[in-house]
């Protein structure tokens, strides 16, 4: 009950919605998500034993592990029509959120709106992106110019990779790659 009144505090939550909750290993954190009902219904009747888990869970595990020697970053998740936005200062995750895009702007707009409402001095901002970005696209250009530091996420050395992923950059299927 508790979840679902701090998710409608930020979403319209569609009539016949679940709220969920998926607990951060080793954090004391709390991932609040709503999904259809008869998803949960339909999942929990073929599978009785399942957990549902929301795929930022397994990105916020990943960037948390990762995040280990960083300061005050911002990671932002690109998505065809969203971006998941994360900023860490020290080791604390101190936001996390998830925004709808259409076009470069909007992701350009929610990164400094975020940078904004965490206080985030724009000479001290260090982003670093991860997703549908292209490593020679307009994003990454139009960002170079007005954030000091800007980088894209390199793949995991800890994992090895197939072969075939070489033909994709380091920073794409990062989501799929989180839950490894």
């Amino acid at each position: 009950e508790k979840a679902e009144t701090i998710l409608a505090l930020q979403y319209d939550l569609p009539k016949f919605s679940a709220v969920l909750t998926n607990r951060i290993q080793q954090k004391q954190w709390v991932n609040v998500f709503a999904v259809p009902q008869l998803f949960v219904s339909t999942v929990k009747v073929l599978f009785p034993q399942a957990d549902i888990h929301h795929a930022s869970t397994f990105v916020l595990q990943a960037l948390a592990s990762l995040n280990q020697k960083q300061h005050d970053t911002l990671y932002v998740n690109v998505h065809a029509q969203y971006i998941d936005v994360v900023h860490f200062s020290e080791q604390e995750l101190m936001f996390a959120n998830t925004f709808q895009t259409e076009a470069d702007t909007d992701i350009i707009y929610f990164i400094f709106s975020v940078a904004e409402q965490q206080k985030i001095n724009g000479d001290k901002l260090k982003l670093v992106l991860t997703g549908d970005v292209n490593a020679n696209g307009a994003l990454l250009s139009m960002l170079k110019k007005y954030v000091p530091e800007v980088s894209l996420l390199k793949r995991d050395t800890e994992y090895t990779y197939p072969a075939s992923f070489r033909e994709f950059q380091d920073q794409q299927y990062f989501s799929s790659t989180a839950v490894l």
